[in-house]
C-alpha cells in the first residue's frame, strides 16, 4: 500500500466521521426537541439526573429508548469536552490485532489511554449482520469511563473513580439509520487477559437486561468486545504505531459545533508491513512443495501481547505487542513492533 492508497483510506476514515456527527447531531436534535438536553449536559458532567417523560412519547418503550440516547450523546459530548481525538485504525492492522492473544496483562492497564475518552474508528468500516438479522457496518467505538454500577454514572477514562471502561459501538444499517450498543469493560482486576475481560463484560451486560441474551447477539457482542479490547490495549503501549493523519481531508474534519478534531492514524505503517510479511510467507510455504525431510513447514508464530514483572518483586509491568515471526522462511523480513506501556497518571477528583 503506497501514498495513494493512504490517502484514500484517510478519506475514507473522514467520511466515516462524518457519518457518525450526522447520526449524532440528528440524535442531539430529537433530544433537544422533547426537552431531555439537560439530562445530556448532566449526565455528561457527572451530575445527578432524573428523566421525565414528556406527553408527546407515546410509550414508555420509546421514552426508554430517549433516556438511552440521551446517555449516548452524554458520552458524546464527554468526548468533544476532552478534546475530541479520533483514533483511525488501518483496516490490515485492524486484521493484525484480531488475531492477537494476551498473556495476563496488568489491572491497570488502561489507565494508560494516551488520550482521554477517544473515538475509535475503523477506515473501513467491518461489515455484520446484527442480531436481528440486519446487515450493516460497524462504524468504530466511543469510550468512557463508568463510577459504579448506575446507568448514568459516567466519567472520564482517566478518572481516579472510574471502575469500568465503558463502549459505545455504532453500526450503519444497510436498510437505513443506525444503531448504538453500550457495554461496560471491568477494570478492577490485578490482573486479566483479553478472554477474561470478555467474559467479563458479557457477565455484566447480562445482569443489566431483563431477557437472556440470544446466540446471535452473544457472538456478535464476544467478537466486537474483543476487538475493541485489543485495540484499546495496543493504543495504551508507548512505541505503538500511532501518528497525526496527514491526508488532505483536513476541511472535513470539522465536527458540527464546529471544533476540529484531532485525527490519529494507527497502524498506518505496521499494518501494510505485517501484511507483505504474511503474503511472503505465504509464497515461501506455497513454494516448499511436500517437503519430506527433518525441517519444519514455514508457518508463522504469534501476534500477541506479552506482560514482563520488573522490578523490585517484580511487581512493575511492562506490556509488549510481539509482532508475528516466521519459522523456517529466509526470505521475510521481521518487522520489528516494540511496544512498551508508558504510565499515565488519572485525573483526581
Amino acid at each position: 500500500m503506497g501514498l495513494d492508497t493512504d490517502i484514500g483510506l484517510a478519506g475514507a476514515a473522514a467520511d466515516v466521521l462524518a457519518h457518525i456527527e450526522e447520526y449524532s447531531a440528528g440524535t442531539v436534535a430529537i433530544l433537544r426537541k422533547f426537552g431531555y438536553w439537560t439530562n445530556v449536559v448532566e449526565i455528561s458532567e457527572g451530575k445527578p439526573t432524573r428523566f421525565e417523560v414528556d406527553a408527546r412519547i407515546p410509550d414508555q418503550s420509546i421514552a426508554d429508548e430517549v433516556a438511552n440516547a440521551s446517555i449516548d450523546m452524554a458520552i458524546r459530548r464527554l468526548w468533544s469536552m476532552s478534546g475530541k481525538h479520533v483514533y483511525a485504525l488501518h483496516p490490515l492492522m485492524l486484521a493484525e490485532l484480531a488475531r492477537a492473544k494476551s498473556d495476563e496483562l496488568p489491572g491497570v492497564l488502561f489507565d494508560y489511554l494516551p488520550h482521554a475518552n477517544p473515538l475509535v474508528l475503523f477506515a473501513e468500516p467491518i461489515p455484520t449482520t446484527t442480531s436481528d438479522g440486519l446487515t450493516g457496518r460497524v462504524l468504530g467505538f466511543h469510550t468512557f469511563g463508568r463510577l459504579s454500577e448506575g446507568r448514568t454514572h459516567i466519567c472520564s477514562t482517566d478518572d481516579e473513580g472510574r471502575s469500568q471502561l465503558g463502549l459505545v459501538f455504532i453500526t450503519q444499517l444497510d436498510e437505513g439509520g443506525d444503531e448504538s450498543l453500550r457495554v461496560s469493560v471491568p477494570t478492577d482486576m490485578e490482573r486479566f487477559t483479553v478472554e477474561d475481560a470478555i467474559e467479563r463484560t458479557l457477565d455484566g451486560f447480562r445482569s443489566g437486561v431483563a431477557a437472556p441474551l440470544g446466540d446471535g447477539l452473544r457472538d456478535w457482542m464476544r467478537e466486537q468486545i474483543g476487538l475493541a479490547i485489543r485495540v484499546l490495549v495496543y493504543m495504551c503501549t508507548e512505541e505503538s504505531d500511532i501518528a497525526p493523519s496527514l491526508g488532505p481531508v483536513k476541511r472535513r474534519n470539522v465536527t458540527k459545533d464546529g471544533k476540529p478534531v484531532k485525527m490519529l492514524n494507527v497502524g498506518w505503517k505496521l499494518g501494510p508491513a505485517l501484511h507483505r510479511a504474511r503474503a511472503k510467507a505465504a509464497d515461501a510455504s506455497s513454494g516448499s512443495g511436500s517437503n519430506t525431510g527433518s525441517k519444519q513447514v514455514p508457518h508463522r508464530r504469534g501476534p500477541g501481547f506479552q506482560t514482563y514483572w520488573t522490578g523490585a518483586g517484580r511487581t512493575t509491568p511492562i506490556v509488549r505487542f510481539k509482532a508475528p515471526y516466521y519459522v523456517n522462511v529466509d526470505d521475510v523480513d521481521m518487522v520489528e513492533a516494540p511496544a512498551t506501556i508508558s504510565p499515565v497518571r488519572r485525573k483526581s477528583k
